[in-house]
């Protein structure tokens, strides 16, 4: 089995291929076969030759486990999807994670993946320190910023562990302009949607609604320029161009339910 992860934000995303469901059991004179899955008697022919047969070794679930040496010493934690990807959020900065996928089904377990390796960086001085338990506050912090925003208030800067900061400017409390970037001294960059108009950019203010937006253009009314962008909530996202050809809309300004700072 592979496994493949990206990084955003202080998440881990990961995507596994199944094995192939059609593996071939072969008997031999005791009677007994096995498979990546299960193990299975079969019918063996009455000449003792070997005997082959096909059964449906799809998985029904699959086990993540993911173990963490940090600061705080090493715990091991277990997540189980039906799906082929999951997502692992809330990772501890200047900490190593290790990843391992495991396919279940009711007759039993197959062999875990090859481990996938992934380390977060130290938090940055600058921003305050995340406290245990729970979310990174908000610092109020000057930074340079695309121009393009519906919002001239206060800005304000939360790290992410996972390489990226998220920059707020606000119209208020409540409403503001979401950027991001990959530096505290560098450009912050307006967030492109290739599915919608931004409404799931709320998960970078921590929040889980699908929030209300600004003016809302298609991407070849808007003009074109570099930023982030990504398609769907949890994907990692990626740098290039927004606006114009690319179909990938940015809006002016965010509602999410959540007051900042």
């Amino acid at each position: 089995m592979k496994v493949r992860i990206s990084a955003t934000r202080d998440t881990i995303v990961m995507k596994f291929l199944q094995p192939d469901s059609d593996t071939k059991l072969e008997g031999y004179i005791m009677g007994y076969g096995s498979s990546m899955f299960s193990k299975q008697f079969i019918q063996l022919p009455e000449n003792g030759q070997p005997y082959e047969t096909e059964f449906d070794a799809e998985p029904k679930e699959y086990e993540v486990v993911s173990t963490t040496t940090g600061p705080h010493g090493r715990a091991v934690s277990i997540l189980t999807t039906n799906q082929t990807h999951t997502t692992v959020e809330n990772l501890t900065p200047e900490s190593s994670y290790e990843f391992k996928v495991t396919p279940k089904n009711e007759l039993g377990t197959g062999p875990s993946s090859d481990p996938v390796t992934f380390s977060t960086e130290s938090a940055d001085p600058r921003v305050s320190e995340h406290a245990s338990g729970k979310d990174a506050i908000w610092t109020q912090f000057p930074f340079k910023s695309d121009a393009y925003s519906e919002c001239s208030g206060k800005q304000y800067v939360k790290r992410t562990w996972y390489r990226k900061f998220v920059g707020i400017q606000l119209c208020n409390s409540l409403r503001y302009k979401i950027y991001l970037s990959d530096s505290l001294t560098g450009k912050f960059y307006n967030i492109g949607d290739q599915t919608g108009y931004g409404e799931d950019h709320c998960q970078f203010v921590d929040s889980f609604l699908d929030g209300k937006t600004g003016t809302r253009m298609l991407a070849d009314q808007l003009q074109s320029r570099q930023g982030f962008f990504r398609a769907l909530r949890q994907e990692p996202v990626h740098f290039g161009e927004i606006g114009g050809k690319s179909h990938a809309t940015y809006v002016g300004w965010y509602e999410c339910g959540t007051s900042i700072p």
